[in-house]
């Protein structure tokens, strides 16, 4: 790996940089969305597949544990607020979806 391929970031707690090597960046190419599924999935809510609804509302509450870190980390306002808009969505999309499912 090249010098300048390295991520460097300053802990809190410590006044040294840490190197941060290559396999952290691989892991987090993987985890990003790849434009062909985002393509899919919109394709699919727009179609009115059920799958994609349900995929929504998954991907939309698979944010919700991330947000209540960040409360933990430290309340302010606006991580409440995200807080509260993002179970609102989720709470709408899951009875929308039961409310489909139960008149087909």
């Amino acid at each position: 790996m090249i010098a300048s391929e390295r991520l460097w970031v300053t802990l809190p707690s410590h006044s040294r940089p840490c190197a941060l090597l290559g396999p952290a960046r691989a892991i987090a190419d993987a985890r990003t969305p790849k434009p062909r599924a985002a393509r899919r999935l919109g394709i699919g809510l727009l179609r009115g597949h059920i799958w994609a609804e349900w995929l929504t509302a998954l991907v939309t509450s698979s944010f919700i544990p991330i947000e209540c870190y960040e409360i933990a980390k430290g309340a302010t306002v606006w991580n409440v607020a995200l807080l509260l808009v993002n179970s609102a969505i989720v709470v709408y999309l899951v009875r929308h979806l039961r409310r489909r499912s139960r008149a087909c």
